[in-house]
C-alpha cells in the first residue's frame, strides 16, 4: 500500500488565512482599535514624542555604534543598517533635556534608507489613542530645542505630547554636528 500526501497549496486558501491588518489592529490589551486614531510614541521626561504618520520606524538592539571625533557629545556615531549608515544620536542630551551620557537601552530608527536616523530612548515606543486629545493653543516652554518643527501639542496625564516634523528636525541640527 502506498500513502500519497497531497502537499499541494491552494493559493487562495492559504492567503484567505490572513486578514487586512487594518481590519485587526488591535492594542497591547488585545482590543481591536480600527476606528480610533492610533498613533506610537515614546516619552523622554515630561515630554512625549508622537512618531510621524505613515514614517518606518524600528527599534534595533545591541548593535555597534562607530563613534566619530570631534563631534558633540549628543552625536553618539553611527551604525551600519541593511548597508546604509545611520547617524545615532542620544536624543535626551540633543534637546538639554539630560545633561549626562546616560546608557540607554533601545535605538528607535525613524525613517528608511538613506533619509534614516537614529535615536537613543529609554523605553519602548507605545501606541496611543489620540482621537480625544484636545490640542494645546499655546506651545509649552519645556520643547523649546524643537518649537519651531512643531505642527501640534497636546497635554495628557501631566505629559506633553508633540507632533513634530522629525525629518526636517534633524536636517536642520546637521551644521551644529562638529565641536
Amino acid at each position: 500500500m502506498v500513502n500519497e500526501v497531497n502537499n499541494n497549496l491552494n493559493l487562495e486558501e492559504v492567503f484567505s488565512r490572513f486578514k487586512n491588518s487594518e481590519e485587526t489592529l488591535l492594542n497591547q490589551d488585545g482590543i481591536e482599535l480600527e476606528s480610533y486614531a492610533v498613533r506610537y510614541g515614546f516619552v523622554i521626561e515630561n515630554i512625549g514624542f508622537l512618531i510621524a504618520e505613515n514614517s518606518l520606524s524600528e527599534i534595533v538592539r545591541n548593535v555597534n555604534i562607530y563613534p566619530i571625533p570631534k563631534t558633540k557629545n549628543w552625536m553618539k556615531g553611527l551604525i551600519n543598517l541593511r548597508g546604509n549608515l545611520i547617524p545615532v544620536y542620544d536624543f535626551p542630551l540633543l534637546l538639554g533635556l539630560s545633561e549626562e551620557n546616560i546608557q540607554h537601552n533601545n535605538l528607535l530608527v525613524l525613517g528608511d534608507d538613506s533619509e534614516s536616523v537614529g535615536i537613543l530612548i529609554d523605553s519602548l515606543p507605545q501606541s496611543y489613542n489620540i482621537e480625544n486629545w484636545s490640542k494645546l493653543n499655546k506651545l509649552p516652554s519645556d520643547i523649546s530645542a524643537v518649537k519651531n518643527f512643531v505642527t501640534d501639542a497636546y497635554t495628557v496625564d501631566n505629559v506633553i505630547w508633540i507632533n513634530f516634523d522629525q525629518k526636517e528636525y534633524f536636517k536642520s541640527i546637521k551644521e551644529n554636528i562638529l565641536i
